[in-house]
């Protein structure tokens, strides 16, 4: 997949009016700016055995997927393949303890953090 590009949209409301005038009002534009390396999303949450872990990548490059506990010992690492775009990862939860874990995913150039809890 490709890296998500730069995307607009007008949204508008049309009224007929009874003498077959046609009257536009209430014009939004939305713009959402390019995607770079980022979570995109994880799930389900809070996670028992497996956490899905959806993120954009902006390289063709190896990303290390990276969990932590609250107190900042590393619990879980591995490498994943990824191409530039949207990419998963799959991170076995199952033997962790119920609480909040940090995790990271780093693409060599940056890094991202995010928070989910496992029940």
């Amino acid at each position: 997949m490709q890296a998500r590009k730069k995307v607009s949209a007008t949204i508008a409301s049309a009224l007929l009016d009874f003498d077959g005038k046609v009257v536009v009002e209430g014009v939004i534009t939305l713009v959402r700016g390019e995607l770079g390396f980022s979570f995109v999303s994880i799930r389900p949450v809070p996670a028992t055995t497996v956490l899905n872990v959806e993120f954009n990548n902006t390289l063709n490059s190896n990303v290390r997927v990276e969990v932590y506990n609250a107190i900042g010992q590393m619990v879980s690492a591995q490498n994943v393949a990824t191409t530039s775009g949207i990419n998963n990862a799959q991170v076995d939860v199952s033997n962790f303890a119920n609480g909040t874990y940090f995790l990271t995913i780093n693409n060599g150039a940056e890094v991202r953090v995010t928070k989910f809890v496992k029940n």
